[in-house]
């Protein structure tokens, strides 16, 4: 029989969550973000505990559903987590509150260029997201499309990267490095299957191939043209550059600088599936990706070089005034 749990939040409000019983499996979670794969990650794994009959846990759809902010949660969720028996879904990011020893259990973070997902945050936000209906008061997300239809792009973008910040940095926090696998958006949009197999092979979990290449082919969708009206608007890298001005770019650039650092968005390679790099920021094992060779090597050193250099800080300004000549063309 379901176990229902039952929480109250910082104000008062309770609600419950009905949750199975536990599988023989060691648990696992699904961490990402907004707009970087993340319901892609969810109903790929969805459909492989369907079929391995691995309950799985949604706390935070849950809070969504209700309109409930994360901020407002207590440590009563922190009952949930078990070591064994349970996939645990849904994190678009850390809900402040959590507290569990996630080196008891193997975690998958899917990561993607900060810039990109910003975009796609602003299109969503503005047009496709589902806005479910609650019981009291106004749903967060309607409240912030209304803001958005009156705020530029560029302003809309720079006011919600606080948030990604903070994200990114309580993931680095929490999630131990032994016991994460980190995949990035750019190395599996396209990869669906390849990537499927390498999450399996983490999680010591089995599937038949036919059932690994259903899961994939279900999934890979590649629309023809972009769609501000769907929720899979678009699916191609560096999508930000058709949207951003230079300015807001720079700008993001200097806010991201260590995320993007960490999982190699400033740099010119390209991780792909297949060998095991270690990032000398972060250190996640991200996904089995081939070891760089001598001459990307040679050219990471060297835009780094130049990023840091006198002459690249000292041209930002001209950048900046080039930008917004470019911007009114």
């Amino acid at each position: 029989m379901p176990k229902e749990y039952i929480f109250t939040t910082k104000t008062g409000k309770e609600f419950s969550l009905p949750v199975p019983e536990p599988a023989e499996e060691s648990s696992f979670f699904l961490f990402s973000l907004p707009k970087a794969g993340s319901t892609l990650l969810m109903h790929v794994m969805a459909d492989v505990c369907k079929i391995l009959n691995i309950p799985t846990v949604d706390l935070p759809t849950k809070v969504f559903s209700l309109g409930i902010q994360p901020g407002e949660l207590t440590e009563d969720i922190n009952s949930l987590w078990q070591s064994r028996g349970y996939a645990y879904v849904g994190f678009r990011s850390f809900l402040p509150p959590m507290q569990f020893d996630f080196s008891s259990t193997k975690n998958i973070l899917l990561v993607r260029d900060p810039r990109d997902m910003l975009v796609s945050l602003y299109f969503s936000m503005k047009y496709s997201h589902v806005v479910p209906d609650v019981e009291e008061g106004v749903h967060p997300i309607r409240k912030q499309r209304a803001v958005l239809n009156n705020t530029d792009i560029n302003q809309a973008v720079l006011n919600m990267a606080h948030a990604y910040r903070k994200y990114f940095k309580d993931y680095l926090e929490h999630l131990p490095t032994k016991t994460t696998r980190v995949y990035r958006y750019e190395d599996v949009i396209f990869k669906k299957k390849e990537w499927l197999e390498d999450m399996l092979d983490f999680l010591e979990l089995k599937l038949p191939a036919s059932k690994i290449h259903a899961i994939a082919d279900k999934y890979d969708i590649r629309p023809d043209r972009e769609d501000p009206q769907k929720h899979v608007r678009q699916v191609t890298p560096g999508n930000y550059k058709v949207h951003l001005s230079q300015a807001t770019i720079d700008t993001l650039d200097d806010m991201f600088g260590p995320v993007m650092h960490s999982f190699y968005y400033d740099s010119v390679i390209s991780l792909k599936l297949g060998g095991n790099v270690k990032n000398s920021g972060m250190q996640y094992p991200a996904g089995k990706l081939f070891m760089q060779d001598a001459h990307v090597q040679r050219l990471e050193r060297d835009l780094a070089a130049l990023r840091q250099s006198w002459s690249w800080r000292l041209s930002l300004p001209v950048r900046l005034i080039g930008s917004v000549f470019m911007d009114r063309k």
